[in-house]
C-alpha cells in the first residue's frame, strides 16, 4: 500500500508556560503531545481492552490531544498488521484484512505526521529510537508504551534540543508512561 497522507503538524504557536498545569506539564493554553508506541496501536487493535479504551479516548477528544505518528513508524505498523506472523496466528480465524485497513486509517486520521531528521542511538532496538526521534522533535508531552526498554528511561530529553525550534515554549522533558499512567493522568481532563 502506498503511504499515508496525514494532517500537517500543529503551527509553532503553543502559548505560554507560564499558563502550565502543575502536572501533567504541558501549556494550558496548548493540548498535550503524545507519541504512542506501536505495541499500543497493536494491543488495541487485537486485544480490545485498556489500549483500545485509550485510543477510543483520544478519538473522541481529539481536541485535548495531539497525537503524533512518523511515516516510518505508521508503516512499521503497517507491516506488524499485515505481516507478523505471530500476529495473524493470534487472530487465527478473526482475521479480517478490511478490519485492519479500516484500523490503519483510523490511525491516520487520529493522529498528526511529523518526520524526524534527528537521529538518536540511546536504545539497543532502532526502533525505539525511532519513537524517542519523534518525541524530542516534536517535544512530546509523553510517550506512551508497554516497551520495558523504554518504560526504564522514565523520562527523555532531546539533548540535541531540536524540538525547541518548533514548539519554543514546551518542557523538553518527555515522561515516558505505560497507557494505566496516562488514562489515570487525563481522567480530570
Amino acid at each position: 500500500p502506498p503511504v499515508p497522507a496525514f494532517p500537517p503538524a500543529p503551527s509553532a504557536s503553543h502559548g505560554s508556560d507560564t499558563n502550565a498545569r502543575p502536572r501533567p506539564h504541558w501549556p494550558a493554553t496548548s493540548p498535550p503531545a503524545a507519541r504512542i508506541d506501536t505495541n499500543v496501536y497493536i494491543s488495541a487493535f487485537i486485544v480490545k481492552g485498556t489500549c483500545a479504551r485509550l485510543l477510543h479516548k483520544l478519538n473522541t477528544n481529539q481536541d485535548k490531544y495531539n497525537i503524533f505518528i512518523s511515516n516510518e513508524i505508521y508503516l512499521e505498523l503497517e507491516d506488524k498488521l499485515f505481516n507478523s506472523k505471530k500476529i495473524l496466528k493470534f487472530l487465527g480465524e478473526n482475521y479480517n484484512l478490511d478490519e485492519i485497513k479500516l484500523f490503519l486509517e483510523l490511525v491516520k486520521l487520529s493522529t498528526k505526521n511529523h518526520n524526524p531528521k534527528t537521529k538518536i542511538t540511546l536504545c539497543r532496538d532502532p526502533k525505539d529510537n525511532m519513537i524517542l526521534e519523534l518525541a524530542g522533535e516534536i517535544c512530546a508531552d509523553y510517550i506512551i508504551t508497554g516497551d520495558k526498554d523504554l518504560l526504564v528511561l522514565k523520562t527523555f530529553v532531546d539533548e540535541n534540543l531540536s524540538g525547541i525550534n518548533v514548539y519554543p515554549n514546551k518542557s523538553l522533558e518527555t515522561q515516558i508512561v505505560t497507557v494505566s499512567q496516562f488514562l489515570e493522568i487525563i481522567a480530570s481532563y
